[in-house]
């Protein structure tokens, strides 16, 4: 089982990069009277330009910034 969490965690970075966009999500582990922030930046002080609902599913993700 190590070995299985190992090999799962040291191919994880060439899934997330062989992710083709545009691909769907769904919002998770928001609490039901909160929502998830979507800001500018990936900061917390960052402007917030929207929102999304605590159980938004098919949120279509087009790309990645520079960062990832």
């Amino acid at each position: 089982m190590r070995a299985l969490c190992i090999l799962l965690m040291a191919l994880w970075p060439v899934w997330g990069a062989a992710q083709g966009y545009p691909a769907l999500f769904d919002v998770t582990g928001v609490a039901s009277d909160d929502v998830l922030n979507i800001r500018s930046a990936p900061s917390a002080t960052a402007e917030i330009i929207g929102t999304l609902a605590h159980n938004e599913t098919g949120v279509e993700v087009v790309g990645e910034g520079p960062a990832g």
